[in-house]
């Protein structure tokens, strides 16, 4: 008996060395795990930090690429109306315009003597300016002194 007893005394003092083994093997892999969780925490936090920045960079990029849009738009609006302006003002100046090419005179010969040139249009003729003759010396201004 005595035998028995001492054999399942080594075998609780054995049970309880195994025991206290996986306990402390437990309380291992729980730091362990702790302190990975710990590192993997502050890893998310850091790259949530940097995400966040970069999000945060891009909206403002956003923001003002659509103000430029806005201010671009405003900018086309305002030079399809000066187009619309300038077309009427062009078209108003076309009625103006001199068309001396589209009806000019069609002439014939060579311009000598025997060949001078002629009008085919009998109703076009040159018309020859009349000469003046210079200011007669009464009807040119005369200069007075003035006072000194």
């Amino acid at each position: 008996m005595e035998r028995e007893l001492h054999e399942l005394s080594a075998a609780v003092t054995n049970d309880r060395a195994a025991l206290n083994a996986a306990v402390n093997h437990i309380a291992n892999l729980e730091s362990a795990s702790a302190a990975r969780f710990d590192e993997l925490r502050k890893t998310m936090n850091g790259n949530a930090d940097v995400l966040s920045r970069r999000m945060n960079r891009h909206r403002q990029e956003l923001d003002a690429s659509r103000e430029e849009v806005v201010r671009l738009s405003q900018e086309l609006e305002e030079l399809r109306a000066d187009k619309v302006i300038l077309e009427a003002r062009v078209d108003s100046m076309a009625e103006r315009l001199c068309k001396c090419s589209e009806g000019s005179p069609r002439v014939r010969g060579i311009g000598s003597a025997a060949a001078p040139i002629e009008l085919e249009d009998e109703e076009l003729e040159y018309v020859t300016p009349p000469m003046t003759s210079s200011p007669t010396e009464e009807e040119a201004p005369s200069l007075t002194k003035g006072p000194p």
